[in-house]
C-alpha cells in the first residue's frame, strides 16, 4: 500500500485563515448591526384598546391650526414636564396634515408622509393620521386643553371635523382624532372618531411615531387603521386608506425609566438624618434590588463614607422607590456624592450613576451658625462699589489668622505695659497710707 502525504502551500493556508477571519468578523457585525437596530427603536409598547372619543370643552383654540399645509409657527404649552423617548418636552408644534413634533424649531407642514426620513427637521414627532388633511371644512376646530390635578394631568390637542384627503372644493369632514399625554405614567394615546363625510381622492396616511433620528430602527408604523394592527420598525405602511372606528384607541406605554432623585442632584441644606431615594415614575412596574455596591462619598478627597453591599437591609423597595438608609448620620456642611452601577436595580431599564457630578448634594450648616464660615473668611469686598475691606484683609483674602491673633496679644502687652507705672504708683500709696495708720 501507498501513502501519500499532501503538503498545503502556506502561501494558501494564509488565505483560508483570513477567509475564515473575515466570515467571523462579517457575522459579528451583522448581529451587531441588527442588535443596534432593534436597540435604537422608540421605547414603546403598543396596544389598539375600544374607548370613547370625548370632544374637547372649555379648551383653547387653535384657529392657526385650521387650514391647509400649515404649520403654525405657535409653540403649544403641554402644561407640564413630558418625557417623550427619555427626553423632557413642555411643548410642541402641531401640523395641520396630522402630525405634532416635539421639536419647536419645525418649520414644514410635510403633507408627504415619511416614518422613516425628512431628515431631524421635524422629529421626534407623533403622527395619528398623517396624510394630505384639510382643517377648512364647514365645521373644523383645532384646540388644546391641560386638565387633572399636578402630577396626574392630561395634555389634549384635538383636530375635530377634519378632512381626510384633501379634495378641492370638499367642506365635509371625514374624521376627528386626539392626541394625548398622561403625565403619571407617560403613556401617549391617539383617540378617533369618524365622521359623516367619505374619505375622499386617493388616501395613503401613515399612523405611528418616531425618534429623533431617521432610519430603520428609528421609528414605529402601524399596519393599518383596525382594531388589532401590528407594529414595524422597520417597515412603514404608508397606504392606510380607511378611517378607524370611533372611539378606536392606539396606545403607546414607555419602557424607559425616568428617575426621580431625592435629594435632588445639586440639592443643597439636605437634613444630616436623610435617607436616599431614586424614584421611577414609569413604566408602572415597581423596581427590585439587584447586584453589586451602592457607594455613598465625600466629593473633597473621594473619601468612601459608607458602601451598601445588596442585597442589603439598609437598601429596601417602597413603592416605586429604592430607598437607601444611611448607617450614620452625614456631616454639616459637606457634599456628598452617590454610585450606583447598573446592576443594582432591576425591572426599570436603570442603567446606573456611576460619575461623580450625576448625583451629588450638599448638607445644611449646623444650627445657628452661617451656612458657610469660609465665606466669611474670604468675602471679596472688593466687588462691592465703595466698599472698604477691614483691617486684616488683602484683596479678598484674610492675612494669616495666626498672625491677627499675634497682633491682637501684642496690642494686649502695649497696654499692659503702658499701666504698669500707674500700677506702681498706686502700690507705694497703699502701702503708705498703711504704715500711716499703724503709727
Amino acid at each position: 500500500m501507498n501513502m501519500y502525504l499532501t503538503l498545503q502551500n502556506p502561501k494558501t493556508r494564509i488565505q483560508n485563515a483570513l477567509k475564515v477571519g473575515w466570515s467571523a468578523i462579517l457575522f459579528i457585525a451583522l448581529w451587531l448591526g441588527i442588535s443596534l437596530s432593534v436597540w435604537a427603536q422608540p421605547q414603546y409598547n403598543f396596544t389598539a384598546v375600544g374607548g370613547t372619543f370625548t370632544p374637547l370643552v372649555g379648551s383653547t383654540d387653535f384657529d392657526a391650526l385650521e387650514g391647509d399645509d400649515v404649520i403654525p409657527n405657535v409653540l403649544v404649552p403641554i402644561g407640564f414636564t413630558f418625557v417623550y423617548d427619555g427626553t423632557a418636552y413642555t411643548q410642541l408644534k402641531a401640523s395641520s396634515n396630522g402630525w405634532v413634533t416635539f421639536n419647536t424649531a419645525a418649520t414644514g407642514s410635510n403633507a408627504t408622509n415619511d416614518l422613516n426620513g425628512f431628515g431631524n427637521t421635524i422629529r421626534p414627532l407623533l403622527a395619528p393620521l398623517w396624510d394630505d388633511l384639510d382643517g377648512r371644512m364647514t365645521d373644523s376646530k383645532a384646540s388644546y386643553s391641560t386638565t387633572g390635578a399636578v402630577g396626574s394631568r392630561v395634555f389634549t390637542i384635538e383636530y375635530l371635523n377634519w378632512g381626510w384627503k384633501y379634495s378641492f372644493g370638499n367642506t365635509t369632514a371625514s374624521i376627528s382624532f386626539q392626541v394625548k399625554l398622561y403625565e403619571a405614567n407617560g403613556v401617549i394615546e391617539y383617540i378617533y372618531r369618524s365622521e359623516a363625510g367619505a374619505v375622499t381622492g386617493t388616501p395613503n396616511a401613515s399612523i405611528g411615531l418616531t425618534k429623533s433620528t431617521t432610519g430603520v430602527g428609528q421609528y414605529f408604523s402601524l399596519s393599518g387603521s383596525g382594531t388589532t394592527p401590528t407594529v414595524s420598525s422597520t417597515v412603514e405602511t404608508t397606504n392606510i386608506s380607511t378611517k378607524p372606528a370611533t372611539g378606536q384607541i392606539y396606545r403607546w406605554s414607555p419602557t424607559f425609566s425616568v428617575q426621580i432623585l431625592s435629594p435632588a442632584d445639586d440639592a443643597t441644606g439636605v437634613a444630616l438624618n436623610s435617607n436616599l431615594s431614586i424614584g421611577f415614575a414609569y413604566p408602572a412596574t415597581p423596581p427590585t434590588i439587584g447586584t453589586g455596591n451602592i457607594e455613598l462619598r465625600k466629593t473633597t478627597g473621594d473619601v468612601l463614607v459608607e458602601t451598601f453591599t445588596l442585597p442589603s437591609a439598609r437598601v429596601t423597595i417602597s413603592g416605586n422607590n429604592v430607598v437607601i438608609d444611611p448607617t450614620n448620620v452625614l456631616e454639616c456642611n459637606t457634599e456628598y456624592y452617590v454610585n450606583v452601577p447598573a446592576t443594582a436595580i432591576g425591572g426599570v431599564g436603570f442603567t446606573g450613576i456611576t460619575t461623580t457630578t450625576a448625583w451629588s448634594f450638599t448638607t445644611t450648616a449646623p444650627v445657628g451658625q452661617p451656612a458657610n464660615v469660609v465665606t466669611l473668611l474670604d468675602e471679596n469686598f472688593a466687588t462691592a462699589t465703595g466698599s472698604t475691606p477691614p483691617t486684616g484683609w488683602v484683596n479678598n483674602t484674610i492675612v494669616g489668622a495666626t498672625q491677627i491673633l499675634g497682633d491682637l496679644i501684642t496690642q494686649v502687652i502695649v497696654v499692659q505695659q503702658a499701666l504698669l507705672p500707674l500700677l506702681l504708683f498706686l502700690i507705694v500709696i497703699i502701702i503708705v497710707l498703711v504704715v500711716v495708720m499703724k503709727m
